[in-house]
């Protein structure tokens, strides 16, 4: 890719419109057409090095203008500096395809009917948006293939250049069900922008289809979107795009393209995780369905905590695990039980339920939030304590646990951003900085267990150290993973509270606690402005642990709502707590939009099961019961 860095160098453009040139994200999304030409070389181990590259520079830049004119064509609004770029790298690659190809190669035949494909395929697709006629499967493979037509030429410039056209055809074939299979990938993916510019695709014809079928009538984007999956249509076309990228991985292989079938091997495994996520976003639908919505009446705080533990022991997967947080990387399985074991260990560690839960825990070695990811600091830190809130030796575990501690008592969610990429399949290129660097409310969560290690002090004292310090010129500790402050700031009183030189240093985030409750006791959160039972029970806790008695009238309106708020089935209802930022965001404040989705990043998650949410109110409710009973 040095080629096309190399020569947006020698542009005389202003440096702002190099970067954006040669902007990470746009390059990972040309990475096809970047690299399209090295991926095909081995087949054609007779063109030189030189060659190669002036080719792979030549037919990027002439992807680059067909791109412009596609959005020419696409909008009316079109940036006249764009335009004067794609012009100069039209010229550039005219030029430079003319120094390859003398005149009378059979190049520019070969390339001037693929222009009159790819053109033809453009004026169809045209005709469809216009008179949105059903369109046949036929009909989409043409235009998928037609419009494609000039990364076809790819091969022929390629077998020119080595005077053989002995794989040809079967190239041909492999980059054509390449193409079929991003198309169908495209269509789903844009379907909502696609629907909003007028574009007519296959997707949307089937699913028109579908709702006159069906009697429905509605031009809402996002009813059309649902529909989309809720048909089957978008899984469908997601298994036909898996079964022709399995075609042209084939012909790769069989083609020695080792490289190029690597690359169409990541596109089927991106097929297959959009499946998965659309079988899970189904299973999260259900489950959530299956909740209750109504409010428990007359409510105690004896049969409060009752109801809850009844509602967590109904809720137990195949009684050894809590599952919880639907998300890219699935639903969480050790995290969450490491997280719930904690908060009813603490309650009672002689609860049946337990035991099992530990032992299964501790036999997935991951430490991770589930057994698809890799160990991380925050499930760590549960897992060590609900082993010592059982009474478990936690010597091993804790040696593990230790090494996501910087030396300044900040703690970290990843450790080793080489093992993080692999997991994640990022390049090189994109930060994950926001992933490995400490933050407030991992390292409170990880202070709070270390206070009942009585041999880990030192430790202790460097992450309560660590904690203070984040408060210089602040009135509260911030949380990078939770959609609320609140979080890192109830975990970090609570663990400065065990501390008795540092504890008074908890006095104005507790004062900025208290100053968060709305008037009806509830804490909010600020992501969805909705009220948070989970928010609620971590702030009450806090002020408990900190100054009972000087955050009484705030405790006990805390209370009061929780209980009046309980569902009938023990739960309380949920909101979307925790935030999954992208892995180069430093600070959340930076995210303009936040979006809800259990998929992808920058998006803020609910915990479907309301086993979190319950599991923390259970706990707060529980630490007053035994509060007054002592008094």
């Amino acid at each position: 890719m040095s080629f096309y860095h190399n020569y947006i160098g020698t542009l005389s453009i202003p440096t702002a419109e190099k970067e954006a040139l040669l902007d990470p994200k746009m390059l990972s999304e040309h990475h096809l057409y970047l690299h399209l030409i090295s991926y095909l070389a081995p087949a054609f181990p007779e063109i030189s090095s030189a060659q190669l590259e002036s080719l792979s520079l030549n037919s990027y830049l002439y992807f680059r203008f067909l791109l412009c004119f596609d959005q020419l064509i696409d909008s009316s609004h079109f940036p006249l500096g764009e335009m004067r770029l794609s012009f100069e790298f039209y010229e550039k690659a005219m030029r430079g395809l003319a120094a390859l190809y003398p005149e009378g190669s059979p190049f520019w035949e070969q390339f001037s009917n693929l222009k009159s494909r790819y053109f033809n395929s453009v004026i169809s697709e045209k005709k469809g948006s216009h008179k949105k006629e059903e369109m046949t499967p036929e009909l989409f493979q043409e235009i998928a293939i037609g419009k494609s037509a000039m990364s076809l030429a790819a091969v022929d410039s390629l077998a020119c250049l080595a005077g053989s056209n002995l794989r040809r055809d079967e190239l041909i074939d492999c980059i054509s069900q390449l193409h079929i299979g991003l198309q169908y990938m495209d269509d789903i993916d844009d379907f909502k922008l696609d629907f909003k510019e007028g574009q007519w695709t296959y997707p949307m014809s089937l699913t028109q289809m579908y709702l006159k079928q069906n009697g429905i009538v509605t031009q809402d984007p996002a009813l059309l979107h649902t529909y989309l999956y809720v048909s089957g249509i978008a899984q469908k076309n997601l298994g036909l795009a898996i079964a022709h990228f399995e075609k042209s991985a084939l012909i790769a292989s069989s083609a020695g393209l080792s490289s190029f079938a690597s690359f169409l091997e990541k596109q089927i495994s991106s097929c297959q995780s959009h499946l998965q996520e659309v079988e899970d976003l189904f299973l999260k639908t259900e489950i959530k369905s299956q909740k209750s919505f109504s409010i428990l009446k007359y409510n105690s705080l004896d049969s409060s905590i009752e109801n809850a533990l009844g509602y967590l022991a109904k809720n137990i997967e195949d009684s050894t695990e809590w599952t919880d947080f639907m998300t890219s990387a699935g639903q969480s399985t050790t995290w969450t039980s490491a997280y719930i074991g904690m908060q009813l260990a603490e309650i009672d560690n002689s609860n049946p339920l337990l035991k099992p839960v530990l032992q299964k825990v501790i036999s997935i070695s991951s430490n991770a939030f589930n057994g698809a990811m890799i160990q991380d600091g925050d499930s760590s830190s549960f897992l060590v304590g609900f082993q010592q809130k059982m009474g478990f030796d936690t010597d091993l575990t804790q040696r593990n646990w230790l090494a996501f501690m910087n030396v300044d008592g900040g703690w970290v969610t990843y450790r080793d951003p080489t093992t993080l990429r692999k997991k994640l399949d990022l390049p090189v290129s994109v930060s994950v900085k926001g992933w490995t660097n400490s933050h407030a409310c991992v390292s409170a969560a990880a202070a709070y267990v270390l206070a009942d290690i009585p041999s880990l002090r030192l430790d202790f004292e460097i992450s309560c150290l660590h904690l203070a310090s984040l408060l210089e010129y602040k009135t509260h500790w911030s949380s990078y993973w939770w959609t609320s402050d609140v979080y890192a700031t109830s975990f970090g009183i609570q663990a400065l509270s065990h501390h008795s030189e540092l504890k008074s240093r908890c006095e104005t985030p507790a004062l900025w606690l208290a100053n968060e409750q709305e008037t009806s006791g509830y804490w909010s959160n600020p992501a969805t402005q909705e009220p948070s039972a989970f928010y609620t029970a971590l702030a009450i806790k806090a002020l408990h642990a900190y100054d009972a008695k000087a955050f009484d009238k705030s405790i006990t309106k805390g209370v009061d709502w929780l209980l009046k708020n309980q569902m009938t089935d023990g739960s309380w209802l949920t909101t979307r707590i925790l935030r999954i930022p992208a892995t180069d965001v430093l600070d959340p404040s930076s995210v303009k939009r936040w979006r809800k989705s259990s998929f992808g990043v920058n998006c803020i998650v609910d915990d479907h099961n309301r086993l979190f949410t319950t599991s923390t109110v259970l706990n707060t409710l529980y630490q007053l019961t035994k509060s007054t009973a002592s008094c």
